[in-house]
């Protein structure tokens, strides 16, 4: 890959300052990383299911300048996760857990890793350990309500997925979160009365 072409992304993206930022974003500068080399990558008539080895390097040496921050283990594991390398983004998941273990957004990745493999009741363990972390975090709340849906437990299985989702429905919209329409549409859709209703 041409130098001349790397070279300004490359500084480019490491402008992009993490510091303070809203959870939405929080991976802002790996993912456009990753935007960005693989729009070379289809230039180049390639679509990899793994990261290149230009990306796997930006990660690389990131974690060994800093090998005890966290945050360069999280993001390589959202990385790896974009593109599919599952085990490998749970492995850096469980790194950056280990380095900083009072995330609630790192357990919430591991958790949509263990779900994608079918691991649900290891995915339910994380998103509930992130919930614990962080009670008003409302995206394991909605990821632990779709894996409650995927068990096949036709009545504790509904009941919890419904009660997740409204929970998730009410943090989004109390927060003013784009993401509230797409839970709360999955209450209504998925969740009657006559089987679940709001406590007071």
């Amino acid at each position: 890959m041409n130098k001349k072409v790397i070279a300004p992304i490359l500084t480019f993206v490491s402008s992009i300052n993490l510091g303070g930022v809203a959870e939405k974003f929080c991976h802002y500068r790996s993912l456009t990383m990753l935007v960005l080399f693989g729009c070379l990558s289809m230039l180049s008539a390639c679509a990899p299911a793994e990261l290149t080895p230009v990306q796997k390097a930006y990660f690389d040496q990131a974690i060994q300048q800093d090998p005890n921050n966290a945050l360069n283990y999280w993001r390589r594991a959202a990385a790896y996760r974009e593109v599919g390398q599952i085990e490998l983004a749970i492995d850096d998941y469980s790194k950056a857990i280990e380095l900083d273990p009072n995330n609630a957004r790192i357990y919430n990745g591991r958790g949509v890793c263990y779900n994608k493999l079918g691991l649900l009741r290891r995915s339910i363990e994380d998103f509930s350990h992130a919930i614990e972390l962080d009670p008003n975090y409302a995206s394991p709340y909605y990821n632990r309500a779709n894996v409650w849906g995927r068990l096949r437990d036709p009545v504790q299985g509904l009941y919890q997925a419904c009660k997740n989702m409204r929970k998730a429905c009410d943090l989004w919209t109390e927060q003013g979160d784009d993401r509230a329409g797409m839970a709360c549409s999955s209450l209504k859709k998925n969740c009657s009365n006559t089987i679940f209703k709001k406590e007071e």
